[in-house]
């Protein structure tokens, strides 16, 4: 049980280093020069592209973010098997 504990408290701790964040971020950002530059060299917007690119973009930072913190957020994670287990051992809750 001990080890359970430390298993859910790390993975409550650990965190995305800032260096990804940092790297997600450029890579975000070329992909979005990238599609800019095409439609300047072309001559042509394609808004479609540069729409569904920047949605996907945020959808996939918001995920990683949201996921990256299981106690906040959309995607929650639930501290009821817990809670359970506290109530079956008598201990009080925290």
């Amino acid at each position: 049980m001990i080890d359970l504990d430390t298993v859910r408290l790390a993975a409550n701790r650990n965190r995305i280093p800032d260096s990804i964040w940092f790297a997600l971020c450029v890579v975000t950002i070329f992909a979005m020069v990238t599609v800019g530059d095409g439609s300047g060299l072309t001559g042509r917007r394609h808004w479609t592209v540069m729409i569904l690119l920047a949605v996907i973009f945020t959808t996939v930072i918001m995920l990683i973010a949201d996921l990256d913190r299981p106690q906040a957020g959309l995607l929650r994670v639930s501290q009821q098997p817990l809670i359970d287990l506290l109530n079956r051992i008598g201990a009080p809750p925290p």
